[in-house]
């Protein structure tokens, strides 16, 4: 909460100026004042004539954040200026949130339904992929660090030739040191991510290894039939997630078969640092 004194009756001001808080925040205005304040969003600094809200002594009101700044003139006295997100004063508004809609305009507008995560828009949700190639009872494995806790959304595994089982370790050792970098990729690359873009902290290597030690904690098998085959063993339904702990994982993918197996592995995940 920012108690601020307005430079002129007749001039208009920054309020985001005034109050200090970042341009682009929906701001909570309490007029303390004996005077009216007017309050417009616009571009650039309005005329003491243009349209604007007034906002008469004692009265509180929302201003909803758009791209403009929030401008405001009045006479001397205190008026108290609050974020939506950290109100102390009570207040009444007569809108939802704008971002809780689909549209600005009137009529058309409709209540936002959205099943994704904010951590996709946020820029936390990542995913890898692996081409898959092993020889008949080779084993290939990928590396987990988790330096932060994960939520893992989805593991998928296609075969379209030979048989794999995939087993999910917690800790172990590998036979060879793994440096066969596997890529992370964000889910969401749009630049309306929030700035400065969140880094992936989990990282994947690989190689074709075998692990000793370690817990094992989930295993698949894929088996093709002259078609391809799919096994998928985190997401099949929804609250299908798993929630990973700070740790050292891996994925070892064994051809169990007696001819030669080719697939493509994936996931993706969420980090809630």
């Amino acid at each position: 909460m920012v108690i601020v004194e307005l430079p002129s009756l007749f001039t208009y001001s920054n309020l985001y100026t005034l109050s200090s808080f970042t341009a682009g925040t929906s701001l909570i205005v309490t007029n303390n004042s004996s005077f009216p304040c007017f309050l417009i969003q616009a571009e650039t600094i309005p005329s003491e004539s243009s349209d604007a809200y007034p906002l008469p002594p004692g009265q509180t009101t929302l201003v909803q954040a758009n791209s403009f700044p929030i401008w405001i003139r009045g006479g001397t006295g205190p008026v108290i200026v609050q974020s939506l997100l950290e109100t102390v004063v009570p207040f009444t508004g007569v809108d939802l949130p704008h971002d809780t809609w689909t549209w600005s305009q009137e009529g058309f507008r409709r209540r936002r339904v959205d099943t994704s995560q904010t951590s996709l828009f946020t820029g936390h949700q990542f995913r890898t992929f692996k081409e898959l190639s092993i020889g008949a009872g080779a084993t290939y494995l990928i590396k987990v660090n988790v330096p932060v806790d994960t939520i893992l959304w989805n593991v998928s595994l296609t075969v379209d030739a030979g048989s794999i089982k995939l087993s999910t370790y917690a800790g172990g050792t590998p036979s060879v040191t793994p440096d066969d970098v596997i890529p992370v990729i964000p889910k969401n690359t749009m630049s309306s991510r929030p700035e400065p873009f969140y880094v992936a902290q989990n990282t994947l290597v690989g190689e074709a290894a075998t692990l000793t030690g370690g817990t094992v904690i989930d295993v698949a098998r894929v088996v093709t039939a002259g078609a391809t085959a799919q096994q998928i063993t985190v997401g099949l339904s929804q609250f299908g997630e798993r929630g990973v702990g700070i740790g050292e994982y891996f994925w070892v993918f064994s051809n169990f078969g007696n001819n030669g197996a080719t697939g493509v592995f994936s996931a993706y995940w969420e980090e809630r640092p």
